[in-house]
């Protein structure tokens, strides 16, 4: 009989591989396991494999697990972009969360508090600017002061009540009107007595008026009762001569209807003379015209 074989090495257990089957990865995949050959469903390849790095794949940094999901390695859609020279962070979750919205690092507008624009604003820090002009000094408004009333007067006379009407129209001062006043009269450039009397003599001799409407023009110039009379009295004029020759130049034929004489009594008093003197006027006019 011929010598059986001799087994070459130790039986294998059914469903089991060798040492040299696991060594070699190549060997693993190289037929049907003993789950096909039983007729069994074999699994998917992706179930078989290993889930770590291949015995022949060269060491790495550890990977992701292979069913993970990839990490976002860029910044969120909603930050601004990093700087060029700045290091990479960690991966930023582009789900919206609790945190609230990305902190924009873009310069904002200026922010001016209300106080520091008031005092930018205040009258005192515009100068010239502002809507009111600086105070005058004393001496500035004192000069103002004499200079509008030297302009009143370069006109013509003025009697004091009128020159003090027109430095109060001017806004100035009750002390510095009475001031400019005191210098005027002291220089003589008003002198209500003085004014007065020409003022009389003018009206007698290029207007004809009598002393009622000379006395009732003065009064309402401001002028002094007192001053008045005294230039009324002045001088040699003759009142009832004055009217009679102002007549006698009007009505050359003295006036003998009463419709007539009571026009030329009208023409006196309108003159300023008074109707008793008027009345004279008119009969010496008439007995003038009798003896001629």
């Amino acid at each position: 009989m011929g010598s059986a074989a001799e087994p070459s090495g130790p039986a294998t257990p059914q469903g089991e591989t060798s040492a040299d089957t696991e060594a070699s990865p190549g060997a693993a995949r190289s037929g049907p396991s003993a789950a096909s050959r039983g007729g069994e469903p074999t699994s998917s390849p992706a179930a078989t494999r290993p889930t770590g790095p291949a015995a022949d794949s060269p060491p790495g940094p550890a990977g992701v697990a292979a069913d993970a999901p990839p990490a976002a390695t860029g910044p969120a859609p909603d930050a601004p972009p990093a700087a060029a020279d700045a290091p990479a962070g960690p991966a930023t979750d582009s789900s919206p969360g609790p945190t609230g919205p990305a902190t924009d690092s873009s310069p904002g507008p200026v922010v001016l508090s209300f106080e520091a624009l008031a005092a930018d604003f205040a009258p005192e820090s515009l100068g010239s600017l502002s809507g009111e002009p600086p105070a005058a000094s004393e001496d500035q408004l004192r000069e103002e002061a004499f200079n509008a009333a030297w302009r009143f007067l370069s006109r013509r006379e003025r009697t004091e009540a009128e020159v003090r009407a027109r430095l109060e129209r001017n806004d100035v001062e009750a002390p510095l009107i009475d001031e400019v006043l005191d210098e005027l009269k002291s220089c003589g450039y008003v002198d209500d007595a003085g004014y007065a009397q020409r003022f009389a003599e003018d009206r007698r001799n290029l207007d004809n008026w009598g002393a009622e409407r000379i006395e009732r023009r003065l009064r309402e110039l401001g002028v002094d009762r007192t001053h008045i009379a005294a230039a009324l009295a002045a001088g040699d004029h003759d009142e009832l001569a004055a009217a009679t020759a102002l007549l006698a130049r009007r009505y050359p034929v003295p006036p003998e209807a009463p419709r007539d004489r009571e026009k030329a009594l009208g023409f006196l008093v309108r003159k300023g003379f008074d109707l008793e003197l008027a009345h004279d006027a008119l009969r010496r006019h008439a007995a003038s015209a009798v003896e001629r």
